[in-house]
């Protein structure tokens, strides 16, 4: 007599990392244990085939949704690598929104003024590329304000192409003709 194993199909699978989460992310299960092991579960994504860590990733990024504030570190570690997972599909405004949704203005954490303008120029650059210039502009403003003097030479070299690049897209081509010029 030999017995069969029956394998789980993707949607059951679905099903069942669902429920793990809700289990993990209840209010009677402290915040400190929920992080250490949604930490665990961001790691072993990571580690997944490149389509399985997509699925399973973007279910656990709408599960911390509603409590970014809670599991900021996690959220933040699993955006980011979609994003870059993303990126390299060529699958750009995917890439931008998953790097959207870390809160780098009203986080628990201090990010320095320049780690904050590098993420809002590699978003305004992801939305460039995907062809979202009205989302790429709105990165391009944060970025701004962000810079002042003591901003590196290269991000404002990069601020300057994404500017130019989004007014290429809203047909102003003097002004971009302009900026283009100054960047050589």
């Amino acid at each position: 007599y030999q017995r069969r194993v029956r394998v789980p199909t993707l949607s059951e699978k679905e099903s069942h990392f669902r429920d793990l989460l809700d289990s993990i992310l209840v209010d009677s299960l402290t915040v400190g244990v929920s992080r250490k092991v949604i930490s665990y579960i961001v790691t072993t994504l990571k580690n997944l085939p490149e389509d399985a860590c997509l699925q399973f990733s973007g279910i656990l990024s709408e599960a911390l949704k509603l409590r970014v504030m809670s599991f900021e570190d996690q959220v933040t570690e699993i955006n980011t690598h979609m994003a870059s997972l993303y990126e390299a599909r060529k699958d750009y405004t995917k890439a931008a929104t998953h790097l959207s949704v870390i809160p780098l203005e009203n986080s628990q954490r201090n990010y320095s003024k320049e780690y904050t303008t590098e993420m809002y120029l590699r978003i305004a650059h992801l939305f460039l590329q995907g062809c979202g210039p009205a989302q790429a502009e709105l990165f391009l403003n944060r970025a701004s304000l962000q810079m002042g003097p003591g901003t590196p030479p290269q991000l404002t070299v990069q601020y300057n192409l994404c500017y130019a690049k989004a007014l290429d897209f809203r047909k102003k081509f003097m002004e971009a003709a302009k900026r283009y010029l100054e960047l050589q």
